[in-house]
């Protein structure tokens, strides 16, 4: 009986929100997603020198991979 209800918690204590929510998660995502196709394009732009990367995974792009295939060629070549 000694304590009341607006004793309880001090008034100068909130509830925390939820850091992330479906509403925020919707707005952040065009962002996120254009920050993780940067990441990955810079990603294949530091490994395009090494050969195992122009191999397996520039060699196999549908439209430019013929660039990386004359490339490697005329690296045997010149080897």
């Amino acid at each position: 009986m000694l304590a009341q209800a607006w004793t309880t918690r001090p008034p100068w204590l909130f509830q925390m929100a939820p850091l992330f929510n479906r509403q925020k998660l919707r707005n952040m995502a065009p962002t996120l997603a254009a920050w993780g196709a940067f990441a990955g394009i810079t990603a294949l732009l530091f490994l395009e020198p090494t050969p195992l990367a122009r191999t397996d995974i520039f060699s196999k792009i549908p439209v430019a991979g013929a660039y990386w295939k004359n490339k490697l060629a005329a690296a045997e070549q010149k080897d």
